[in-house]
């Protein structure tokens, strides 16, 4: 038997032709099984008191599990191509991101982290529009510093411009307020 075929025996190994599914929990034998979630719910794990699962060459077989609700979440992997809309199973549909949820606990702790990052995100949009105000206060304050450093640039070379023709008058010895040559006196 090539690799081909094996594998296709795998993906089908507990289903027979259309006509249903074949239970393989230890001391089952049924046969034919139209809904194989609802026969090992019915006849296999609600009668358990101890949460195992027994089916016949699973990794997990006979392992303790820590709820019924982990249990039953584990034997859905036995059935192959089962969908939620084929299980009887009441399921709950979180209405933000439509994920389906087949335990009301798991769907109430999915629901909190929705609203636990719709909370982050609102403190982020508050942390963000407090340093936009500050950021825009920064622009206007540096606007108004690089103003002023240009009119006291343009001071200081007004100034440096009239001292420097004091000076010069000076050295050429005139006085500057009467006009009189300072050498001469």
């Amino acid at each position: 038997m090539d690799s081909e075929d094996q594998s296709s025996l795998d993906t089908n190994k507990n289903k027979l032709p259309p006509q249903g599914y074949t239970c393989k929990w230890e001391g089952c034998s049924e046969q034919n099984i139209d809904d194989l979630f609802t026969h090992l719910k019915i006849c296999h794990l609600n009668l358990q008191t101890e949460y195992k699962c027994m089916w016949t060459g699973c990794q997990k077989y006979n392992e303790a599990n820590v709820s019924k609700g982990g249990v039953y979440s584990h034997c859905r992997t036995h059935i192959p191509n089962l969908t939620k809309k084929e299980s009887t199973e009441k399921t709950w549909t979180c209405q933000i991101c439509k994920m389906e949820f087949t335990s009301m606990s798991i769907y109430y702790r999915h629901k909190k982290k929705h609203s636990i990052l719709e909370k982050k995100e609102e403190n982020d949009i508050l942390r963000i529009s407090a340093l936009s105000r500050l950021l825009e206060a920064h622009k206007k304050d540096t606007e108004e510093l690089r103003r002023n450093i240009y009119e006291k640039n343009m001071n200081i070379k007004f100034l440096n411009g009239e001292i420097l023709e004091i000076i010069k008058k000076y050295v050429k010895g005139t006085n500057i307020y009467d006009g009189n040559n300072t050498w001469e006196q």
